[in-house]
């Protein structure tokens, strides 16, 4: 058993979780992560050592590295890694190796990963006991991991990036929507699909897939699958019309079941931050997982009453008479489109602000004109610079190309640090609902934000 196991790249949502967990066994943790933030210091309080220079001491006294693919190759904590042939595992490789051994209840997608993983995990925690490895900090909990002693099933998301994925064998599955993303890994939309098939067949128990990806379902079925339950779940049918069940005529010998006749209910106690389709098709996706493993129909609704969402999720964080603050971690067009129809839906008479923090050089290259025509359904936009993350700068590839697709009478480039004083404006522009979205480093200046808020609106 290992005494102390490293993390490059700590920080991280996925990393963090797995350092909690490690954290949990007992075992000794350190880890290098760029720069100090609300999860590092949170993690330093738990008793990681946490350090933003890089250096090699902790390298070695390590028994196992840990790194996240974001890290260069040529790091220098990576490199020494691999000269002292220290024990070493990608993030996905190592969460893998972990759940090995678990029930394991995998939810993919390319869109709500994180709400459905945090939503089934909160169920499933509070009634009849989970472990969790999620991508997004739940509210409840104020954590991203969940640990229960007693309990061997463990709620992971499946990330598609890298086809980390592929390092897990779960019991039962959750596939939302698939669309193109992450295509620097995969050779077209078409390798992303088969891909995701290969995770499909990994299923042993039961599977959930949005109606919109039902020829993955087709494409596993010809493979000869030998499963118990598939499931496809949408507020659409076909035709669009509105759905509310959940289609389980692909599965065999199914027991009748009554949770069709729950899911009106199930809508109508949803909490009010369910904004859109989009938010409670998640939803119906979690909780059907949540029905199918035992969990009552009257215990999931009774859990909703309680439930707090997840940060960065359609998070709602001020809100007066006039005026509404909400943080989002969208960051692919169709993400965005739903967020924004969601807002002006709930909020119809308020003018809507959006400040995006365009995420990855690639992701804007390659959807351009989708990120264009999409934030076209502001009042008011204001385009941050392109957060790297792990992507080394693109020559002629900037928030510039995207600056001038947008309707230059309504936006407006800022720099992060312009933010409170974009706050402030909305103030004066009642109503108004002011969204900070994207998936980059935009996240950390929300509660400054919603601070400001406070001060000037009420």
């Amino acid at each position: 058993m290992a005494e102390h196991i490293h993390f490059i790249g700590i920080g991280g949502i996925g990393m963090s979780a797995l350092a909690r967990y490690i954290l949990k066994k007992g075992i000794k943790v350190s880890g290098y992560d760029a720069q100090q933030t609300t999860i590092t210091k949170a993690l330093e309080s738990e008793g990681a050592v946490v350090y933003h220079e890089p250096q090699k001491y902790w390298v070695e006294k390590a028994d196992i590295v840990v790194y996240t693919p974001a890290i260069p190759e040529h790091f220098l904590e990576l490199q020494l890694a691999r000269q002292l042939q220290k024990p070493l595992y990608k993030r996905a490789a190592f969460l893998g190796k972990i759940v090995e051994d678990k029930e394991v209840i995998a939810v993919a997608g390319t869109h709500g990963k994180t709400s459905m993983a945090t939503l089934l995990s909160y169920l499933l925690y509070e009634t009849i006991g989970c472990n969790a490895f999620l991508g997004g900090i739940a509210n409840n909990y104020q954590t991203n991991f969940l640990y229960h002693p007693d309990s061997n099933l463990v709620v992971v998301e499946a990330d598609e990036y890298d086809k980390s994925f592929l390092h897990l064998f779960p019991k039962w599955t959750i596939i939302g929507i698939i669309e193109p993303d992450h295509l620097e890994c995969y050779s077209s939309f078409e390798d992303l699909v088969q891909t995701f098939k290969q995770f499909g067949l990994r299923t042993e128990k039961g599977i959930l897939i949005h109606r919109s990806s039902e020829r993955l379902l087709h494409l596993c079925e010809e493979a000869q699958w030998n499963i118990l339950w598939k499931g496809v779940y949408s507020l659409k049918d076909r035709d669009s019309k509105e759905y509310k069940a959940v289609d389980f005529s692909h599965s065999e010998n199914l027991p009748q079941l009554n949770w069709n006749e729950a899911i009106t209910l199930l809508m109508e106690h949803l909490p009010r931050y369910f904004l859109g389709e989009a938010m409670q098709e998640n939803a119906l996706a979690a909780c059907t997982m949540a029905y199918m493993l035992k969990v009552p129909i009257k215990k999931i609704l009774q859990c909703l009453k309680t439930y707090k969402g997840v940060q960065r999720r359609t998070q709602i964080l001020f809100e007066s008479t006039s005026v509404v603050y909400i943080d989002d971690y969208a960051h692919h067009p169709t993400e965005i489109e739903r967020t924004l129809k969601a807002i002006k839906e709930r909020y119809k008479n308020y003018a809507l602000w959006v400040a995006f923090q365009p995420h990855l050089y690639s992701r804007t290259k390659y959807f351009c004109d989708d990120f264009a025509r999409v934030l076209s359904l502001a009042d008011r936009i204001f385009l941050l610079p392109v957060y790297p993350a792990r992507e080394t700068p693109d020559k002629g590839i900037s928030e510039k190309i995207l600056f001038h697709k947008l309707p230059l009478n309504k936006t407006r480039l800022i720099p992060l640090s312009k933010l409170r004083q974009v706050a402030e404006e909305a103030c004066r522009n009642a109503p108004c609902v002011f969204i900070t979205m994207g998936a980059g480093n935009i996240g950390e200046l929300a509660p400054t934000i919603a601070e400001t808020f406070k001060k000037t609106c009420l």
